[in-house]
């Protein structure tokens, strides 16, 4: 999917535009499921798909500490798209969304000093389900969404590439929480250093994280999956280029 900024009328419009395509077609033969004019919203990067529907997140900025989400799905077979959520009064920049399995959806938002909160509609009412300031202690900040869960990392540990994670499901139940494996460090060769990390993903059963590390002269990503288990994290390396 993506958004595209258009002018028609000597107007600007934002369009949200799914298509679709096989995996052996060539590059040339997609085919557009829907779009929808989001006006001045533009995309959240993580999008998440159960059976045929594609869920899409969008925000935007109205000034004055004013800000703006919606949610959407996408019926990847009929084309239908229907708006989900439609906030235009939050007090919080939103970060990315969530959403379950029974349509449950949850907003990371970060307030000021990367206080990460999530909310979500219950009752039909948008309202903080839960705060990771709760526990500010353990350095908690901010947040990254999987598929019906909120990954929340810590550094406090002090050393590069040594981190605690918390996940939560949107019930705010504790899946796990304590120190991010990374043992495939001990093996890579010296001089090496930590350089971060891309957004997670993942649901409730699996996590996944691409690392940068730097060895020698040259920057190396590697791909991790972590199954969660109720002994802790099992650390696999998909993959490395």
């Amino acid at each position: 999917y993506c958004f595209d900024n258009e002018v028609a009328a000597g107007y600007p419009r934002n369009i949200a535009r799914v298509y679709k395509t096989g995996l052996d077609d060539s590059e040339d033969d997609w085919t557009l499921i829907c779009e929808k004019n989001v006006g001045t919203y533009s995309k959240l990067d993580n999008n998440f798909i159960y059976g045929n529907k594609l869920y899409i997140g969008a925000k935007t900025s109205f000034g004055g500490g004013r800000y703006g989400v919606k949610l959407f799905s996408c019926d990847l077979e009929s084309g239908v798209i229907n708006e989900l959520l439609s906030r235009e009064d939050l007090e919080r920049s939103v970060f990315g969304f969530t959403v379950d399995e029974a349509e449950r959806f949850g907003t990371v938002e970060v307030q000021t000093g990367s206080c990460t909160q999530i909310w979500g509609i219950e009752g039909g009412e948008y309202r903080l389900l839960y705060d990771f300031s709760d526990e500010a202690d353990d350095g908690y900040d901010l947040a990254y969404c999987g598929a019906g869960v909120v990954y929340s990392l810590s550094s406090r540990r002090g050393g590069a590439g040594d981190y605690d994670i918390w996940i939560r499901d949107l019930d705010g139940a504790t899946l796990y929480k304590g120190p991010l494996p990374m043992s495939f460090r001990a093996e890579l060769p010296e001089p090496h250093s930590f350089r971060g990390y891309v957004p997670i993903s993942g649901d409730r059963n699996v996590l996944y994280i691409t690392t940068n590390e730097k060895l020698g002269d040259e920057t190396r990503h590697y791909f991790l999956r972590y199954e969660i288990t109720p002994d802790g994290l099992t650390e696999t390396v998909l993959w490395t280029d």
